[in-house]
């Protein structure tokens, strides 16, 4: 008799363990899981540390988590054990004490799940061979069988806790059956998950000699947010959706398609960037790029004065995080979507109250934090939790004009090896230059290709995106990071504003008065911004501050085609360049960044994103 045979006729035989071996002669396993009610239908099948585990999937929807939740595999001296219950512990204490199977089963009994009294059933294999077990509730007895067999190529034997639907739900009442295999480890799979009821079906656990994998059948469902609409207001119909459960939850606000794209991105920013510094990390997104992004290296007095940030104002490391990166380009993140790495608490809820903003991300909130933010926007703020643990599938897929693109997930991570060639006579590389370093490669993994990012300080304070041309990335990001240091010019910080002009308005008045060529002469009509007369910038005046930027740090998503990028990066204090390498003009840009005395390495490994 077939797999499919014997269970295509068998709408709820519950629990199921089954175990023999292969045609081949590798041992092959399976747990398969059934269920009706919410209860038991709230679980999912993990592997966590050569452990099989069943785990709530949504966790707030647990009832009793004493009969579903448990390590149902487990290996213990090279014997594979795997139960319907928490009784595969019971089992390895046994073996550990040096005790057999009859031992371990002797200090259990059934489920205590009346009316059902639902069988405990196990599996126990070795190179020898396997055995199957049950406890069942006979009359006013408990009743423990072991059945022991010897491996038969191309064959298995599989028991399961009931007999088939009722009410209540009959016990297994007879011995194991024996079952042909398919010849593959893809159509055993297939084959038992495609039998099993398709409404009752929950988990499945296989493996077929070192190969082992689950198929959850909520994971397979699909979970959709309908949005606010698409990229534009007239793509009306638009939504998110992913198989199972989605890692993020709308907990105020509307969000749209955009919203979503700048939350996910910089989600992943942050993310990456906690894990590689231990430090929290934020990010200010625009149209799917950073404008900034940051740690919380604790604000100089100068960066509290540019940042509009009072001396009294207490900042946690998150809110210093989300200072630092709002402000390497204010202009840009006007209307900002926000990731934090971290819980949103108090003090980063009320920095972000003050601005201009569409929403913000993070993996949870203090109650403090929520109400304040909620009252953003007249209570219309978009507030988005992420799950922290979700890893996502390998694949990444997307849709163009009809047609499907797939491509394994940018697994890229800064380490040591990033820094291990420097072709440049320059080797010098303080602490300080590896994390802003950091903080520019993960942002650049995150930001519309081309681009290049300058940071310091733990920030980045320019960045050139979605440019077709290298040296113009260069240019771009060099003149926003010049502007991040011309703020931090005492005649800018001293500055003597009208009361009542806004941080945003101060950022346009700094901006136009910071400019070779402004819109607006602000000097000239100063009685409109100041509250006294104000001298222009003189060219000496900028150069002067400029020769003092020093150790800024560069890194480019793909290789210089031309040193002129060196030259204008040198420009705006760059001490520190990354870049893939791989130019057939790399001795051009070594013999530049030893020109400039500066340290270059080489990566080997292009960041486009898109």
């Amino acid at each position: 008799m077939t797999i499919k045979d014997y269970f295509s006729v068998r709408k709820y035989p519950g629990r199921i363990l089954l175990s023999g071996t292969g045609i081949d002669g590798k041992a092959v396993s399976a747990y398969a899981i059934m269920g009706r009610s919410e209860n038991s239908r709230n679980r999912v099948f993990r592997l966590s540390n050569g452990n099989l585990e069943t785990r709530a999937y949504d966790e707030s929807k647990v009832e009793d988590p004493s009969l579903i939740i448990y390590r149902a595999r487990t290996v213990y001296g090279g014997t594979v054990i795997m139960t319907n219950g928490d009784q595969t512990d019971t089992i390895e204490k046994a073996f550990k004490e040096g005790r057999e199977l009859e031992s371990a089963l002797a200090e259990r009994t059934y489920e205590p799940d009346a009316p059902n009294f639902t069988p405990r059933i196990s599996m126990v294999a070795d190179k020898e061979g396997y055995s199957l077990s049950i406890i069942r509730k006979k009359g006013d007895e408990t009743e423990r069988i072991v059945w022991r067999y010897t491996p038969t190529p191309g064959f298995c034997c599989v028991i399961h806790t009931y007999d088939g639907d009722g009410n209540p739900l009959p016990s297994f009442s007879s011995s194991p059956v024996a079952l042909s295999l398919p010849p593959t480890f893809e159509e055993f799979r297939d084959e038992l998950w495609n039998s099993l009821d398709k409404e009752n079906r929950i988990s499945l656990y296989v493996s077929w000699g070192d190969r082992e994998e689950v198929i959850n059948a909520r994971e397979e469902e699909e979970d959709v947010i309908q949005l606010k609409y698409g990229l534009n207001p007239n793509q009306k119909c638009a939504s998110i959706s992913a198989k199972g459960k989605l890692p993020v939850t709308i907990i105020n606000g509307r969000p749209g398609y955009i919203n979503f794209l700048d939350a996910l991105n910089g989600w992943q920013l942050v993310k990456e960037l906690k894990k590689n510094t231990g430090m929290a990390a934020a990010t200010s997104f625009k149209h799917v790029s950073p404008a900034g992004a940051a740690i919380s290296i604790p604000l100089t007095e100068e960066e509290r004065k540019m940042y509009f940030i009072s001396s009294k104002t207490i900042l946690s490391p998150l809110a210093t995080a989300y200072v630092r990166a709002r402000g390497a380009d204010r202009m840009s993140s006007f209307g900002d979507f926000i990731a934090l790495s971290d819980e949103c608490d108090k003090e980063t809820a009320e920095i972000i109250s003050r601005e201009v903003s569409d929403g913000v991300i993070a993996p949870g909130y203090s109650e403090e934090a929520l109400e304040i933010l909620k009252k953003k926007k007249n209570g219309g703020y978009v507030i988005l939790k992420m799950d922290s643990s979700f890893v996502p599938p390998v694949k990444e897929i997307r849709t163009i004009y009809g047609i499907t693109f797939t491509e394994d997930h940018n697994d890229f991570t800064v380490t040591d090896s990033t820094f291990s060639e420097i072709p440049s006579e320059s080797k010098d590389f303080p602490e300080s230059a590896r994390l802003d370093m950091t903080v520019a490669m993960i942002a650049l993994k995150y930001t519309q290709s081309n681009s290049v990012i300058y940071a310091k300080n733990g920030q980045t304070i320019g960045v050139g995106a979605g440019q077709q041309s290298r040296i113009h990335c260069t240019r771009l990001a060099g003149d926003k990071a010049d502007k991040w240091w011309m703020r931090q010019c005492p005649k800018v910080l001293s500055l003597p504003f009208k009361k009542g002009i806004s941080r945003n308005d101060k950022d346009n008045i700094i901006e136009q008065f910071l400019s070779t060529n402004p819109e607006i002469d602000v000097t000239g009509k100063w009685e409109e911004y100041f509250s006294s007369p104000v001298s222009p910038l003189t060219e000496e005046e900028k150069k002067e501050w400029m020769d003092k930027m020093d150790g800024v740090s560069l890194s480019s998503d793909a290789f210089f085609p031309f040193r002129d990028n060196i030259d204008r990066a040198a420009k705006s204090g760059v001490k520190y360049v990354t870049e893939p390498g791989g130019s057939v003009r790399d001795d051009s840009v070594i013999e530049a960044a030893n020109e400039h005395n500066m340290t270059l390495f080489f990566t080997h490994s292009r960041l486009f994103h898109h």
